[in-house]
């Protein structure tokens, strides 16, 4: 009997079949990978994700994407009710409101994003008619994977952690607390004082269904990894740091002069660049600070601010630009500023920051999470003193002084963060999950 080869080819059917004289026939079939993400382009997450699955399929890999939300016309994005019948649709969608009525009980909750996952859907129907050979997580929040569906999968998984949620009681960033070294409960950002409340029951949930014994788990940072290794649900998991990667095509030098045009940017002026999802109404990203860090600065700076907010208040002149969905455009704007800020409190490995640097520009940001991972500092950019606003801008003044820190962090992301490298990493940890 010959056993199937699990590999790349640069083509993208399911089977290829060789003819080969005097010798059996010898089928190769490709490896399938089956990604899951509730989105496929709402949220860093989503994005590192679709990056990944682009740079697979042009490594020739047979990768499919399963999403709650489907926005892309591509074919290899599949919509999870496509799959389904009319009763399964509808389990799918009562799953995902009734996470919401959940949390309607705890009035007093932080804004922080919080997923339950706890009733069952027609998901795993979904993922069998798909027949993968591995299966592989990122964002699956917001009540799309329920976590019974992990314990009845028969095929390998990895779970890429582009947050905490997997090893919590699901939280998706715990803001300081400790809990999930142990078994939640009495959870903060509930602002809940019983021992037995949603965080105990999802933590709960987790020990019952993660299978731990098929479950590879990838974190993009080692702060991630070693938070995974803290936790009680994951500390016997398989667990490698694999970072994300991006076209560094798309994401490259620009003239600066050009990229400030293009904006109507003033060019006589040093530009700080700042931007994120929800910025002023999700802590965890750090609009206090920059606002404070504004403050501390010479005046005659110009801030840039791209994305979602409930509300500008910024302490100097300021240009926003709204939501770019356009990566080169995206690129442009990054190469538009001297320096990029990301003051968040609590991240993995931000893409902004990555993005950035690989468009030349250096990066200030607190020294938490995987920012280490991504700045080197005075080399690549600044990592200030958690949560030091002061030398946030001692930073910033850095960056501006020491212009050569961009084409620093540009050759950084070229020996690291190219998509084909994180690719060619999974594909090898692919490989070493099959027979």
């Amino acid at each position: 009997m010959v056993r199937p080869y699990y590999g790349c080819r640069p083509w993208n059917t399911k089977t290829v079949t060789i003819f080969l004289t005097r010798w059996p026939v010898v089928t190769l079939r490709l490896m399938r990978v089956l990604m899951l993400s509730t989105y496929d382009r709402l949220g860093g997450a989503a994005i590192a994700a679709r990056r990944l699955h682009d740079g697979l399929r042009a490594a020739g890999v047979d990768s499919l994407m399963l999403v709650h939300e489907k926005t892309d016309p591509d074919a290899s994005v599949i919509s999870a009710y496509s799959r389904l019948n009319t009763v399964e649709r509808f389990r799918l969608s009562q799953s995902i409101r009734r996470h919401g009525a959940a949390l309607g009980r705890y009035p007093e909750r932080t804004t922080a994003d919080w997923s339950i996952n706890r009733w069952e859907n027609g998901l795993r129907t979904a993922i069998e008619s798909l027949q993968p050979d591995i299966l592989h997580l990122h964002w699956v929040g917001n009540g799309y994977m329920p976590l019974q569906t992990l314990s009845r999968i028969r095929v390998p998984v990895v779970w890429t952690l582009h947050d905490m949620w997997a090893f919590t009681g699901g939280c998706h960033y715990t803001d300081g607390c400790e809990q999930y070294t142990d078994s939640c409960g009495c959870c903060p950002q509930l602002a809940s004082d019983t021992v037995r409340d949603l965080s105990r029951s999802g933590w709960m949930l987790r020990q019952r269904h993660l299978p731990v014994e098929r479950l590879t788990v990838a974190s993009p940072s080692r702060w991630l990894a070693d938070c995974a290794r803290k936790s009680s649900l994951l500390a016997k998991a398989v667990i490698d740091v694999i970072p994300n990667g991006l076209s560094l095509d798309r994401f490259r030098p620009f003239d600066r002069s050009l990229a400030r045009s293009v904006f109507g940017l003033p060019h006589d002026t040093p530009l700080i660049l700042f931007g994120a999802v929800n910025s002023t109404s999700t802590p965890r990203k750090g609009y206090v600070y920059l606002k404070q860090m504004l403050l501390d600065l010479p005046a005659g700076v110009h801030t840039v601010v791209f994305g979602t907010f409930d509300g500008l208040d910024l302490p100097s002149s300021t240009t926003s630009v709204g939501v770019l969905r356009d990566e080169h455009t995206m690129a442009l704007l990054y190469a538009a500023a001297d320096v990029f800020v990301a003051p968040s409190t609590q991240d993995n490995l931000p893409n902004t920051v990555m993005e950035a640097l690989a468009c030349g520009t250096p990066v200030v940001a607190f020294r938490i999470g995987g920012m280490p991972d991504l700045i080197t500092h005075g080399q690549t950019g600044y990592l200030a003193q958690p949560f030091d606003t002061t030398d946030l801008a001692a930073g910033v003044t850095a960056c501006l002084e020491n212009p050569s820190w961009g084409q620093a962090g540009r050759r950084d992301a070229e020996a690291r963060y190219g998509i084909d490298h994180a690719a060619r990493r999974y594909l090898e940890l692919y490989r070493s999950l099959l027979p």
